[in-house]
């Protein structure tokens, strides 16, 4: 069973001889996110594994973040533009439902969301029944597209709007 990860950083340049690196925040919190410790995913073309946080500090709002056995310079210079995810899980569970909304980018996978369902809804009434793998496609997609757009407002700080 693979996990859903959602992207909570970019890796940028290296910061000095010892395998650290500037990390570009892509989450609400960095300094929750970005502690010793912490596993993460990291994904690269050619390349996806799990990497321990050894060491982090910041500088203007940047974690400058070293990984356990990445000690090196030329080491570090190679995750460059790697991403930094965690699993979905990490994510506030949700306890009510929640009202479409948030950043632009959050209320635009919602509405993408609503017009799913809604070819959803319109394939299941056909009068002629469609293949069932179609439905379970759409649906699949809908529930994607709630948890990007739960994952773009948690990321740009805005809170949920529960009804």
């Amino acid at each position: 069973m693979t996990e859903d990860l959602i992207l909570v950083g970019r890796i940028g340049r290296t910061h000095g001889i010892r395998g650290d690196v500037f990390v570009n925040p892509e989450t609400d919190a960095p300094e929750d996110r970005f502690v010793p410790g912490r596993v993460l995913h990291l994904e690269a073309p050619g390349r996806s594994e799990r990497v321990t946080i050894a060491s982090v500090k910041f500088h203007q709002g940047r974690p400058i973040v070293g990984f356990e056995g990445i000690d090196t310079m030329e080491a570090a210079e190679i995750l460059a533009g790697a991403e930094l995810r965690i699993p979905e899980a990490e994510l506030p569970p949700l306890r009510r439902f929640i009202l479409p909304g948030g950043v632009q980018g959050g209320s635009l996978l919602h509405l993408a969301r609503t017009v799913c369902r809604r070819a959803e809804r319109r394939i299941v009434g056909l009068a002629s029944p469609a293949d069932p793998i179609v439905v379970v496609y759409l649906n699949r997609l809908s529930d994607l597209l709630f948890v990007m757009a739960r994952a773009a407002n948690h990321r740009s700080g805005v809170p949920e709007t529960e009804w």
